[in-house]
């Protein structure tokens, strides 16, 4: 096998492994809200169950929402400076 064909293995066992890892970790991240929201809505608020899926796009969701970024927390302290 030549070397050219021996790194494109290697990028794509990298890549392959990097994807899965993503895909594990966004399971790890979804499991616990998936189990909550299923646990606890539904009794409380009277919400229908969700997916895995749906959990998982929930907390994307949330992210964007509520995620606080450094820019706009110096905008706001350069205002105040002002």
């Amino acid at each position: 096998m030549s070397a050219e064909g021996m790194n494109t293995k290697t990028a794509w066992n990298i890549i392959t492994f990097m994807v899965t890892l993503g895909l594990l970790l966004a399971i790890m991240v979804s499991v616990p809200t998936w189990l909550l929201w299923n646990w606890l809505m539904p009794s409380i608020f009277g919400l229908p169950e969700i997916s895995l899926l749906e959990a998982f796009g929930l907390l994307i969701l949330s992210g964007l929402l509520f995620k606080q970024t450094p820019g706009f927390q110096g905008l706001m302290q350069n205002r105040g400076e002002q």
